[in-house]
């Protein structure tokens, strides 16, 4: 598991995501933006993602203008994947290749039930020569 840090993010505290090491060098490369987007239903938190804008080459070979990170990870892009969802087991800022499920709409409303919050910890990691603050959430 690597740690990547955010080009942007204005949305949240956030300042990393997690990819796997198979991943690491296909994003690396990339800049990468926290994006607040979908429906808020009540009682659920707001809905956040990892996306970038796709070079023109990627377009023409069926990429939306906006990438999400989960589904280039798993090689979703085109009309022809639309109706995939990916799931993230360990939630938004875990794109590792064992937190990311394909999915249908129905179980992926399904496995998004409303949590509630039960204790907040925070704690910095040097990760090589840079300092990062990790914010672990427990959910009941």
């Amino acid at each position: 598991m690597k740690l990547i840090p955010f080009s942007t993010n204005k949305c949240t505290a956030d300042t990393h995501f997690m990819v796997s090491d198979e991943s690491y060098d296909i994003v690396i490369g990339c800049k990468w933006t926290a994006h607040e987007g979908g429906f808020l239903k009540k009682g659920r938190s707001p809905h956040y993602c990892i996306e970038r804008k796709a070079t023109k080459m990627e377009m023409q070979n069926g990429w939306p203008t906006y990438i999400k990170l989960h589904r280039w990870i798993l090689g979703l892009k085109g009309k022809e994947n639309r109706n995939i969802f990916v799931d993230h087991k360990n939630g938004w800022l875990d794109n590792t290749l064992e937190s990311l499920r394909p999915t249908n709409n129905q179980n992926n409303s399904r496995y998004s039930k409303p949590l509630s919050i039960k204790k907040v910890g925070c704690q910095r990691v040097l990760v090589g020569s840079m300092e990062v603050k990790l914010t672990s959430i427990i959910l009941e």
